[in-house]
C-alpha cells in the first residue's frame, strides 16, 4: 500500500553527510556562480553556504540602484552575507546620491566597499559621510579631481582607506604636480594605506609618495601602458622597509618597441630583497623579461619569489608555433641561467591550464616542456585568473591540440 508522502518533508537520495563536511565540499565552488546556483536547489541544507559565496561580492550599477534597494528591503536575511559592495555608475542627477548613501546605511556591516566611480561632478555631503568606512577605492575618469588639491580634499574623507587605484586619465603638468603635492602627501600619511595601483598619474606619484610617510604600505601595483612610462624607482626607494611585493604590468608594452634597456630600467628599480616580484604581461613579453631577469637574480632578487603572468598571446600568422617557441625558450632560459634555488610560479592563460588542474592540452604541451623545472621544485605552473574569472583562448590551445593529435596519426 502507498502511503502519501508529506510536502514539507525533504525528500533525498543523497548521502546524509554531517553539514561539516558538505560546507567544505560547497565552498571548493566559491568561483562558480552556476554550481552555486545549483547547489541552492538541492537542498535546503545546502542553501546557507551557497549563498554565503554568491552574495559574497555584489556588484551594483546606477541603473540597477533602485531595484537593489528594493531587493534588500524585500530580502533583510540575506544581508549578512554580503562582505564586497561594488558600486559602478556615472552619476548627473541629485537623486542617486541620496539613494546610494540609503543603500550604504544599509550596509553597515560590510568591511570592504569597493567603488569604482566616474562622476560628472562632485559627491555631496551626505554620501561622503556614508562612505567613510570604505577600506577599497578605485578612482577612474575622475573629471572632477584634476589635480593633487582636489584628490587630497577629496581622500580626507576616506580615513580607513587601505587600498587606493588611480586610473584618472587627466594628466597633469610638472606647475600642477608640484601644485598641492605637498597637501596631497600630508593626506595620504594619515591614511592606513596598504596597497597602491597606478595606471595613470605616474609621474605625479613619484613626486609625492617621497614627501609622504607611509609605513604600512607593503604592495605596489605598477601598470604601464608604454615602454616610455616613467620606472617606480622613486617610489620603491621611498618605501623600500616596508615594501614586500612590486607587480609590474606590462601587459600593453608593444614588444618590437620595448628595447632591453627599457626592461632592465623597471626591473631595477624596484627595491632588492623583496619578497615577491610579479611581472604580467604577454607571453613575449614574459620571454625578454625573464632573459633580462637571469643575470639581475643573484644581485637584486636572491630570495625574492618571481611570479610570472601571462596576459595574453599575441596574434602572429602562426600563433601556435609562436607559442610553443616563447614557452621553450622561456623554459630553457629558466633551467639554465637562473639559479635552481629561486622559487618561480608560472601562471598561464585559458585551457593551457585549467582551474587547479592540468588540462589534458597541458599534458600534450606545456608539463613535456616544463617537466625538469617541475620536477626539481623550481616552477609552479597554475592557472592564471584575472578578476576572478579565468581567461580562455581556446582558439591557441585547440589548435595546437589537434596538431599534436593530427602528427600522432600520421605516425
Amino acid at each position: 500500500m502507498d502511503f502519501p508522502v508529506p510536502m514539507f518533508r525533504e525528500i533525498s537520495f543523497l548521502p546524509d553527510l554531517p553539514p561539516e563536511i558538505t560546507d567544505r565540499i560547497i565552498d571548493f565552488a566559491y568561483y562558480d556562480p552556476r554550481t552555486l546556483r545549483s547547489c541552492a536547489l538541492v537542498r535546503r541544507m545546502w542553501l546557507p553556504s551557497a549563498q554565503f559565496h554568491l552574495f559574497w561580492t555584489v556588484l551594483v550599477r546606477k541603473e540597477d540602484l533602485w531595484g537593489f534597494d528594493k531587493f534588500l528591503k524585500a530580502s533583510p536575511h540575506l544581508i549578512p552575507f554580503m562582505k564586497k559592495l561594488k558600486l559602478r555608475a556615472t552619476w548627473r542627477d541629485e537623486r542617486t546620491p541620496s539613494l546610494l548613501s540609503h543603500v550604504i546605511k544599509q550596509l553597515r556591516h560590510i568591511y570592504i566597499v569597493d567603488i569604482d566611480w566616474t562622476p560628472r561632478k562632485s559627491l555631496g555631503h551626505v554620501v561622503v559621510s556614508a562612505i567613510s568606512s570604505v577600506t577599497d577605492l578605485r578612482l577612474t575618469e575622475f573629471s572632477c579631481l584634476g589635480d593633487c588639491k582636489k584628490l587630497a580634499k577629496f581622500l580626507t574623507n576616506f580615513t580607513c582607506l587601505q587600498t587606493l587605484s588611480i586610473s584618472i586619465t587627466e594628466v597633469l603638468d610638472a606647475r600642477d604636480r608640484e601644485d598641492g603635492a605637498v597637501e596631497l602627501a600630508g593626506v595620504l600619511s594619515r591614511l592606513p594605506l596598504q596597497r597602491l595601483v597606478l595606471s595613470k598619474w605616474h609621474e605625479t606619484f613619484n613626486t609625492v609618495i617621497p614627501l609622504a610617510l607611509l609605513p604600512f604600505l607593503i604592495r605596489l601595483d605598477w601598470i604601464s601602458r608604454q615602454h616610455t612610462d616613467p620606472s617606480p624607482g622613486p617610489i620603491c626607494e621611498a618605501v623600500a622597509r616596508s615594501l614586500h611585493e612590486v607587480t609590474l604590468d606590462l601587459s600593453s608594452w608593444y614588444v618590437w618597441m620595448a628595447g632591453d634597456a627599457d626592461y632592465v630600467r623597471f626591473l631595477t628599480s624596484c627595491p632588492p630583497y623583496l619578497r615577491v616580484l610579479r611581472i604580467r604581461g604577454s607571453l613575449r613579453t614574459l620571454k625578454a623579461a625573464v632573459k633580462i631577469l637571469g643575470p639581475l637574480i643573484e644581485t637584486y632578487f636572491r630570495h625574492t619569489d618571481i611570479e610570472l603572468n601571462c596576459t595574453h598571446v599575441e596574434r602572429t600568422h602562426s600563433p601556435v608555433h609562436d607559442t610553443l617557441r616563447c614557452l621553450r625558450n622561456i623554459a630553457a632560459t629558466l633551467g639554465t641561467e637562473w639559479p635552481e634555488t629561486t622559487r618561480v610560479d608560472f601562471g598561464l592563460t585559458g585551457v593551457i591550464l585549467e582551474f587547479n588542474q592540468l588540462g589534458p592540452a597541458a599534458e600534450e604541451f606545456i608539463y613535456p616542456i616544463f617537466s625538469k623545472l617541475v620536477d626539481r621544485g623550481t616552477i609552479r605552473l597554475r592557472s592564471l585568473s584575472v578578476g576572478g574569472q579565468i581567461i580562455y583562448y581556446s582558439n591557441v590551445c585547440d589548435a595546437m591540440y589537434r596538431m599534436v593529435r593530427l602528427k600522432r596519426r600520421l605516425m
